[in-house]
């Protein structure tokens, strides 16, 4: 039995699920996904496999992002509704707010007067793949993400014997992963809608 956990970088998978079906399909949002579900489908994935947990690696919005009600309306779902799923870990980075003009006071109305750093998501996802791996947590890691940052912890993971597979979206270019992991996937609207909430038809 493979034992799986997965490690998704939210922000990357967010903002490639929203180019996804805004670009290419032309939709005007994104589906409802299940996220108690969705990682039972990716681990499905592999034969004979058992999920042994999920992590979710997303940023804090500072004080000035937070009156972003978008914004503010995802980081409380996922505190609220993701940090009490069983077998699934939130950990948080950072999504900070700069001036782009330090004569400009910042405007949430505005966004041409701030622009949004995402801090510490890179890392922590690095960190907590790098560890479980060392203290043998898991067999193969399901990496949901397409950023070539990861690119040196892939590599230190392989040499420890473990099993990678890069989850990206369809339309991601996730070129730069291919030859350093065992496998690779790329999601679409067909296996989105095996993921949707129960009440979504």
């Amino acid at each position: 039995m493979v034992r799986i956990m997965i490690f998704i970088d939210y922000l990357n998978f967010q903002l490639s699920t929203i180019r996804y079906y805004c670009d290419i399909l032309g939709k005007p949002k994104t589906p409802n996904l299940d996220f108690i579900i969705f990682p039972r489908k990716l681990t499905e994935l592999v034969p004979n496999s058992r999920l042994v947990k999920t992590y979710l690696f997303a940023p804090k919005p500072d004080d000035f992002l937070m009156q972003d009600k978008s914004l503010k309306a995802t980081y409380d779902w996922i505190n609220g509704k993701l940090r009490n799923l069983k077998y699934f870990e939130v950990i948080e980075g950072e999504y900070v707010s700069r001036h782009v003009n330090i004569k400009i006071p910042k405007d949430i109305n505005n966004p041409n007067t701030y622009y949004k750093i995402e801090k510490g998501t890179d890392v922590n996802m690095s960190t907590w793949m790098l560890t479980k791996a060392f203290h043998n947590a898991y067999d193969l890691a399901i990496m949901v993400s397409g950023d070539s940052d990861y690119l040196p912890v892939i590599k230190q993971i392989n040499n420890l014997g473990k099993n990678i597979i890069a989850v990206g979206v369809e339309g991601q270019n996730i070129n730069k992963l291919r030859q350093y992991v065992d496998d690779n996937v790329l999601l679409d609207d067909v296996f989105f809608k095996t993921c949707l909430y129960k009440s979504v038809k």
